[in-house]
């Protein structure tokens, strides 16, 4: 998942969902989930931070990569990020048949 800024936003509802089912014993669809995210600063508009970090921490969301565009001299953005990992991605889409959302 590729969430630019308050591109998360449905993400986050996928996350919560997977949660739940965790938490509540249902049979889970979900599987892996690797989030991407970028804003401007991680302490100014890093939506969901906390909640994140939790999901990460429970196992809920596998990856949790991350592009802070204004803090440090040259601006990193979340297809940068995507790009870096690209070999990584490039498996999972093409040999575990993962899917791949975009919003922002």
């Amino acid at each position: 998942m590729v969430g630019p800024g308050a591109g998360i936003a449905p993400f986050k509802g996928f996350i919560d969902e997977k949660a739940f089912l965790a938490e509540t014993g249902a049979e889970n669809p979900y599987g892996e989930m690797s989030l991407y995210f970028g804003c401007k600063g991680s302490e100014w508009d890093y939506l969901y931070k906390e909640e994140l970090a939790q999901h990460q921490n429970k196992g809920v969301i596998k990856n949790l990569y991350t592009a802070f565009s204004r803090e440090q001299q040259h601006k990193v953005y979340v297809q940068d990020v995507v790009m870096k990992n690209k070999e990584e991605m490039m498996k999972l889409l093409f040999e575990s048949n993962a899917g791949f959302y975009m919003c922002g």
